[in-house]
């Protein structure tokens, strides 16, 4: 087997405008900043990779993601990387340099290494994860603002042929989103998959005053609707309800969700998790008969791309990504942003990153 190796790290950062405010636990804003990574193998290769924390969100701060991806520039070089890549996947015997990198870094450096142990083996990225992949990702649609908005938005994309939607709550009064709800769910006529994202803003007692309201038995999922993870064993047994786990995945092991009263679905994002939890996480919920959702972080295409591949080696079979934050952008990193087609990404016109980058929208990181 001939070893290959990193030959040049190059490190870029952006910062684009979004068509509307990206909100996040109090946060506010109309721009998404981040870093690009890229590797180039001693025959040639190009991979690239996304590291890009949401504030409010992450546990790091991007000035430490940038700190770090700095930091590592000089022992990337001349590294073999297989052996890296198998590292960072596996979790442990990681050279020094990686041990303690936060998940952004972690998901942005091993997307590069994955593009080039996939060029150099020639299959898709998901190919190399698992033994088989999906041609196609479905994808939710991604309802937030108002409910005026979110009325308007939903009847749009339903037409254009979404039917999973994914609904942010836990940001207006609780009798006006139990109406919402009620609405979205009546108007489709059980034509659609419903679900809800709390964002760990409800107390016991809202959950149960809406769980007492609406027919849990039409909604796929609530996803983390309290706001702290040892409140669900305080429920009551009436409070029963299909619940997913996002945030939370942060503070567990793949092998606690096993013993999760209620779960149906994990909701896997690898810039919050990083790429060993991540395929941890998604192992785990095969095996337990959990559903997995691959979600974004609002990645621009370049880390959307990557996504996608992830979606079709790891997701549950026909079980849509929540990978529609796209269209949010105003800008985009590639000529040709990621495209979303009747609900759903074709890997077979993903887009080139190598001849897609904008690098006009790029400044160098030295």
């Amino acid at each position: 087997m001939v070893t290959v190796k990193i030959s040049r790290v190059d490190i870029y950062e952006y910062s684009l405008s979004m068509k509307q405010p990206l909100a996040v636990k109090g946060n506010s804003s109309l721009s998404r900043e981040g870093l690009l990574l890229r590797l180039w193998d001693d025959d040639g290769n190009e991979g690239w990779g996304e590291v890009a924390p949401l504030e409010g969100f992450s546990l790091e701060t991007l000035d430490l993601a940038r700190h770090q991806l700095v930091g590592m520039k000089q022992d990337l070089s001349g590294v073999n990387v297989d052996e890296l890549f198998a590292a960072i996947v596996a979790g442990e015997a990681r050279p020094s340099f990686i041990q303690e990198i936060c998940p952004s870094v972690e998901f942005g450096v091993g997307s590069a290494l994955l593009y080039l142990v996939a060029s150099n083996n020639s299959k898709l990225p998901g190919e190399i994860l698992a033994e088989t992949v999906t041609d196609y990702v479905p994808v939710n649609a991604l309802l937030d603002g108002s409910s005026r908005d979110i009325v308007k938005t939903a009847l749009t994309l339903y037409e254009s042929g979404y039917r999973t939607f994914k609904v942010k709550l836990g940001r207006k009064e609780l009798v006006e989103e139990i109406e919402l709800v009620g609405w979205l769910l009546d108007q489709t006529a059980g034509k659609i998959k419903l679900r809800l994202d709390c964002n760990r803003s409800w107390s016991i007692e809202q959950l149960a005053e809406f769980l007492a309201e609406v027919d849990v038995n039409r909604l796929e999922y609530i996803e983390e609707p309290l706001c702290e993870m040892s409140r669900y064993t305080e429920l009551p047994d009436e409070c029963s309800f299909p619940l997913a786990l996002d945030e939370s995945l942060t503070q567990l092991q793949s092998t606690d969700i096993g013993g999760i009263k209620n779960l149906v679905a994990v909701v896997l994002k690898p810039t919050m998790l990083g790429i060993a939890h991540t395929i941890g996480f998604a192992r785990a919920a095969r095996n337990l008969g959990i559903k997995t959702t691959i979600s974004s972080t609002f990645e621009t295409s370049v880390g959307t791309t990557m996504l996608a591949h992830f979606a079709s080696a790891l997701s549950s079979p026909d079980h849509a990504a929540g990978l529609g934050t796209v269209r949010w952008f105003a800008q985009d990193l590639l000529c040709h942003p990621i495209l979303i087609e009747n609900e759903r990404i074709d890997l077979n016109t993903l887009p080139k990153i190598v001849s897609e980058i904008r690098f006009d929208l790029l400044r160098e990181v030295s």
